[in-house]
Protein backbone atom coordinates (compact mmCIF):
# COMPACT_ATOMS: atom_id res chain seq x y z
CA UNK A 1 0.00 0.00 0.00
CA UNK A 2 1.10 3.52 -0.54
CA UNK A 3 3.91 5.10 -2.87
CA UNK A 4 7.00 3.14 -4.19
CA UNK A 5 10.34 4.81 -3.44
CA UNK A 6 13.23 3.88 -5.79
CA UNK A 7 16.75 4.96 -4.53
CA UNK A 8 19.62 5.03 -6.64
CA UNK A 9 23.01 7.51 -6.38
CA UNK A 10 24.49 9.76 -9.19
CA UNK A 11 28.36 9.64 -9.32
CA UNK A 12 30.39 12.76 -10.74
CA UNK A 13 33.47 11.77 -9.43
CA UNK A 14 35.62 10.91 -7.01
CA UNK A 15 34.42 14.08 -4.78
CA UNK A 16 30.40 13.96 -5.63
CA UNK A 17 28.68 10.95 -5.36
CA UNK A 18 25.00 11.38 -3.84
CA UNK A 19 21.57 9.85 -3.38
CA UNK A 20 18.18 10.40 -5.03
CA UNK A 21 14.89 9.35 -4.35
CA UNK A 22 12.42 9.14 -7.76
CA UNK A 23 8.39 8.24 -5.80
CA UNK A 24 5.96 6.32 -7.97
CA UNK A 25 2.22 6.69 -6.82
CA UNK A 26 0.75 4.30 -9.41
CA UNK A 27 2.57 0.99 -8.64
CA UNK A 28 6.08 1.88 -10.61
CA UNK A 29 4.20 2.66 -14.00
CA UNK A 30 5.49 6.10 -14.19
CA UNK A 31 7.90 7.87 -11.44
CA UNK A 32 8.36 12.00 -10.42
CA UNK A 33 11.19 13.69 -10.57
CA UNK A 34 14.93 13.04 -8.69
CA UNK A 35 14.32 14.09 -4.85
CA UNK A 36 17.90 15.18 -3.35
CA UNK A 37 18.68 13.31 -0.39
CA UNK A 38 22.04 13.82 0.24
CA UNK A 39 22.24 17.67 0.00
CA UNK A 40 26.02 18.76 1.09
CA UNK A 41 29.64 18.14 -0.69
CA UNK A 42 31.25 14.83 -0.63
CA UNK A 43 31.08 11.21 -1.99
CA UNK A 44 28.03 9.38 -0.02
CA UNK A 45 28.03 5.71 -0.39
CA UNK A 46 24.65 3.76 0.40
CA UNK A 47 24.66 0.21 0.06
CA UNK A 48 21.70 -1.60 -1.15
CA UNK A 49 17.74 -2.33 0.84
CA UNK A 50 19.37 0.35 3.56
CA UNK A 51 16.24 2.85 3.37
CA UNK A 52 14.22 2.44 7.15
CA UNK A 53 10.90 3.23 8.32
CA UNK A 54 10.36 3.91 11.58
CA UNK A 55 7.52 3.59 13.26
CA UNK A 56 6.88 7.17 14.07
CA UNK A 57 7.22 7.28 9.90
CA UNK A 58 10.43 8.71 9.75
CA UNK A 59 12.36 7.84 6.65
CA UNK A 60 16.11 7.33 7.61
CA UNK A 61 18.49 7.35 4.77
CA UNK A 62 22.02 5.70 6.46
CA UNK A 63 25.37 6.85 4.87
CA UNK A 64 29.00 6.55 4.63
CA UNK A 65 30.69 9.71 3.24
CA UNK A 66 34.03 11.53 2.63
CA UNK A 67 35.42 14.56 0.88
CA UNK A 68 37.57 12.76 -1.96
CA UNK A 69 37.48 8.97 -1.85
CA UNK A 70 40.64 9.22 -3.48
CA UNK A 71 42.40 11.80 -1.87
CA UNK A 72 40.89 11.32 1.86
CA UNK A 73 39.19 7.96 1.58
CA UNK A 74 37.81 8.55 5.59
CA UNK A 75 34.52 7.26 5.79
CA UNK A 76 31.93 8.67 8.60
CA UNK A 77 28.47 7.58 8.70
CA UNK A 78 25.00 9.47 9.62
CA UNK A 79 21.57 9.40 8.59
CA UNK A 80 19.73 11.94 6.36
CA UNK A 81 16.20 11.41 7.24
CA UNK A 82 12.65 12.68 5.69
CA UNK A 83 9.68 13.28 8.02
CA UNK A 84 6.98 13.85 4.84
CA UNK A 85 7.35 10.72 2.70
CA UNK A 86 10.42 11.48 1.35
CA UNK A 87 9.31 14.78 -0.13
CA UNK A 88 12.09 16.94 1.92
CA UNK A 89 15.56 15.46 3.43
CA UNK A 90 17.86 16.82 5.98
CA UNK A 91 21.02 15.79 7.26
CA UNK A 92 21.51 14.09 10.78
CA UNK A 93 23.43 16.05 13.25
CA UNK A 94 25.44 13.62 14.20
CA UNK A 95 28.10 11.53 13.11
CA UNK A 96 30.05 7.77 13.78
CA UNK A 97 33.58 7.59 13.13
CA UNK A 98 36.60 5.21 13.47
CA UNK A 99 40.03 4.68 13.01
CA UNK A 100 41.92 3.54 10.16
CA UNK A 101 39.54 3.96 6.75
CA UNK A 102 36.44 4.98 9.57
CA UNK A 103 32.97 4.15 9.84
CA UNK A 104 31.69 2.74 6.71
CA UNK A 105 28.44 1.16 4.57
CA UNK A 106 26.02 1.86 7.65
CA UNK A 107 23.04 -0.28 8.52
CA UNK A 108 20.21 0.83 10.55
CA UNK A 109 17.28 -1.03 12.31
CA UNK A 110 14.54 0.34 15.13
CA UNK A 111 15.03 -1.77 18.26
CA UNK A 112 11.74 -3.12 20.39
CA UNK A 113 12.22 0.10 22.45
CA UNK A 114 12.30 3.03 19.80
CA UNK A 115 15.74 3.47 20.01
CA UNK A 116 17.96 2.98 16.89
CA UNK A 117 20.83 0.62 16.05
CA UNK A 118 23.37 1.69 13.53
CA UNK A 119 25.79 -1.01 12.17
CA UNK A 120 29.08 -0.09 9.77
CA UNK A 121 32.05 -1.72 8.67
CA UNK A 122 35.40 -1.45 9.95
CA UNK A 123 38.76 -2.19 9.47
CA UNK A 124 39.31 -3.00 13.23
CA UNK A 125 38.35 -6.45 12.85
CA UNK A 126 34.83 -6.22 14.15
CA UNK A 127 31.36 -5.39 13.28
CA UNK A 128 30.90 -1.72 14.91
CA UNK A 129 27.48 -0.55 16.52
CA UNK A 130 26.00 2.77 17.58
CA UNK A 131 22.70 4.02 18.79
CA UNK A 132 20.20 7.06 18.35
CA UNK A 133 17.85 7.70 20.84
CA UNK A 134 16.14 10.90 18.53
CA UNK A 135 15.29 8.95 15.62
CA UNK A 136 18.70 9.29 13.50
CA UNK A 137 19.40 12.32 14.26
CA UNK A 138 22.64 12.13 16.96
CA UNK A 139 24.75 8.54 17.45
CA UNK A 140 26.24 7.50 20.45
CA UNK A 141 29.93 6.29 20.26
CA UNK A 142 30.56 3.07 18.20
CA UNK A 143 31.38 0.37 20.04
CA UNK A 144 32.93 -3.20 18.84
CA UNK A 145 29.32 -5.38 18.45
CA UNK A 146 28.54 -9.16 16.94
CA UNK A 147 31.09 -11.56 15.90
CA UNK A 148 34.43 -11.00 14.40
CA UNK A 149 34.11 -9.39 10.88
CA UNK A 150 36.57 -8.54 8.44
CA UNK A 151 36.59 -5.26 6.25
CA UNK A 152 33.07 -6.18 4.49
CA UNK A 153 29.64 -4.92 4.92
CA UNK A 154 26.84 -6.40 7.21
CA UNK A 155 22.87 -6.85 7.19
CA UNK A 156 20.45 -6.66 10.02
CA UNK A 157 16.90 -7.52 9.70
CA UNK A 158 13.94 -8.44 12.25
CA UNK A 159 11.91 -11.80 11.70
CA UNK A 160 8.52 -10.87 11.44
CA UNK A 161 7.25 -13.84 13.27
CA UNK A 162 9.49 -13.60 16.25
CA UNK A 163 10.47 -10.29 16.26
CA UNK A 164 14.52 -11.12 16.60
CA UNK A 165 17.31 -9.42 14.90
CA UNK A 166 19.59 -11.75 11.97
CA UNK A 167 23.21 -10.49 11.25
CA UNK A 168 24.36 -11.78 7.70
CA UNK A 169 28.07 -10.92 7.86
CA UNK A 170 30.78 -12.03 6.50
CA UNK A 171 32.90 -15.17 8.70
CA UNK A 172 35.98 -14.81 6.90
CA UNK A 173 38.53 -12.91 9.33
CA UNK A 174 42.67 -13.41 8.84
CA UNK A 175 43.80 -13.56 11.88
Amino acid sequence: DGPIGVFYLVKNGDTDLNVFLRISEDEGQTFGEPIPVTDRPGYHVMNNDRVTLLESGRLLCPVSFTLDQTKENHYRSMCFYSDDGGQHWQAGQGEVDLPKRGAMEPEVIELKDGRVLMIVRSQLGRIYAARSSDGGDTWSAAEAWGPPAPEAPSTLRRIPSTGDLVLVWNNNVDT
